[in-house]
């Protein structure tokens, strides 16, 4: 798919819907959809304003996941620009069923049985959870405040706890 092809459907599914490394662990979220109004509009608005440098900041994702864990690089046999593309349509099909628990639940589960299929282990989640939050952090600069982290840490728990619990 194509970066602008890529931007509209991302684009389109943000709107659809109208880190640091110490500070990510899962165990502290909590295990239940907790995923609010607010939250659900500050990762839209965060998401859509990262859509113009989408590109960049999906390979600042993979740099900061095997610089925290290696072993992962050899996960990715393509192009890592166009696993970037896959990345970031993946986040915009969370954000497009944030206030849709079930469909949430359901788009998470459908991950967990691709990133089994993968090697993904369970050690892997944190790693991916700082890379992420780190990635948000310097693509958003001071637009990444401790409300709009707070979300996406949400976001990211609910996703990698329903993974972790569907066995990836």
């Amino acid at each position: 798919m194509s970066t602008i092809n890529q931007v509209d459907t991302v684009e389109r599914a943000a709107v659809t819907v109208s880190t640091s490394q110490e500070n990510f662990d899962l165990s502290n979220s909590n295990p239940d959809f907790n995923i609010t109004d607010s939250d659900a509009e500050r990762l839209r608005k965060s998401f859509l304003l990262l859509i113009p440098a989408s590109e960049e900041a999906s390979i600042a994702f993979y740099e900061n996941l095997f610089a925290r864990m290696p072993s992962t690089r050899s996960m990715f046999s393509q192009d890592i620009r166009v696993q970037g593309e896959k990345f970031m349509m993946m986040l915009a099909v969370m954000l497009d069923a944030v206030d849709n628990p079930t469909r949430l639940e359901a788009e998470c589960k459908s991950l967990a049985t691709s990133h089994a299929r993968y090697g993904v282990t369970t050690e892997m989640f944190t790693a991916v959870g700082q890379a992420l939050l780190e990635t948000m952090e310097k693509s958003l600069g001071k637009d990444f405040d401790q409300n709009v982290k707070a979300s996406w840490e949400k976001l990211y728990g609910v996703a990698s706890r329903t993974m972790m619990a569907s066995g990836h």
